[in-house]
């Protein structure tokens, strides 16, 4: 996956909907705004198997999401409320994926 957003990455604009990772987080993200659009790293190091994702920016829009990386995954699954502007992922065992969203 990291071919197909290279060229964008320079002009990207990186943020951490959780904050920034600590010790002991139980999940931690990381994301790139680019200029098409958004690409979440979400990583499920322990604890619950459900993480609400905050993206204000995105709130009140329909926003499309999908598993940018591994593809065909059946492992995750996750919903956008755009009402909320929370994205909630869940993850039955510690796992990392790549989430895209586009608008």
């Amino acid at each position: 996956y990291y071919r197909e957003i290279r060229s964008e990455i320079p002009e990207s604009i990186p943020f951490w909907p959780l904050g920034l990772a600590k010790d002991g987080d139980d999940w931690i993200s990381l994301g790139l705004q680019l200029p098409s659009r958004t690409v979440l790293a979400i990583w499920r190091i322990k604890g619950s198997e459900e993480c609400m994702l905050p993206l204000p920016e995105y709130q009140g829009q329909q926003l499309t999401v999908k598993i940018a990386f591994p593809e065909n995954d059946e492992k995750c699954h996750y919903s956008w409320d755009a009402e909320t502007g929370i994205l909630t992922v869940t993850m039955k065992e510690e796992m990392a994926r790549i989430i895209k969203g586009q608008i």
